[in-house]
């Protein structure tokens, strides 16, 4: 089950919601209503996000043209006649 952190905007107090995403959505939606502080019982919440990975990923498309980029590139060497390519493709031969 997810866990959320939120934040109590009277106190300053962080607490960590477990619940299901939709459960999740509903509190968010109502603005935390359902939910009162450990510290200070009020509930006035806001949701805070952690630090995120600075990982970025790439769509299929982006991965696709770049593989053909890379074909592009392996094609002209071997026209142009560059031995490593041309052992890369075909193997060192016997």
């Amino acid at each position: 089950m997810p866990t959320y952190n939120i934040e109590c905007t009277s106190c300053g107090c962080n607490n960590l919601l477990n619940c299901s995403i939709s459960d999740f959505q509903f509190s968010n939606k109502n603005n935390f209503q359902n939910l009162s502080c450990k510290s200070c019982g009020k509930n006035n919440f806001i949701r805070k996000y952690k630090e995120i990975s600075s990982k970025i990923s790439r769509s299929s498309h982006e991965i696709v043209e770049k593989a053909r980029e890379e074909a592009r590139s392996i094609v002209e060497r071997v026209k142009n006649g560059d031995q490593h390519a041309i052992r890369d493709v075909y193997g060192e031969g016997e």
